[in-house]
């Protein structure tokens, strides 16, 4: 089982002056962000309760993540909700030490 999610490390790619990264994730109980590698299938982290799943772009704009989610997990055959997901990723990344979900 997956243990409580503490810190995230994401390698950036700097292009045109601006650092983005594509990875994929999956929402558990339409609340709980987990970004994983493109080199994994969304069904490789799948221990129930998947509510989305998809792809995501991130990017550092003034110094907050900002994020963008499109299609689906063909794997676990369950498509991405955009602008919740969105909301989420963007929440958990930019969150203060100490604050919680």
């Amino acid at each position: 089982m997956l243990g409580h999610l503490h810190t995230v490390q994401i390698n950036m790619q700097k292009n045109n002056n601006m650092y983005s990264k594509r990875i994929k994730y999956v929402i558990y109980n339409y609340s709980m962000p987990i970004l994983i590698s493109m080199g994994l299938n969304h069904k490789d982290v799948n221990i129930g309760g998947i509510t989305s799943a998809g792809f995501c772009t991130i990017e550092v704009i003034d110094n907050k993540f900002v994020v963008t989610c499109f299609g689906e997990s063909t794997s676990l055959d369950i498509k991405s909700d955009p602008e919740f997901d969105k909301h989420n990723i963007e929440y958990m990344l930019n969150r203060k030490d100490g604050e919680y979900f």
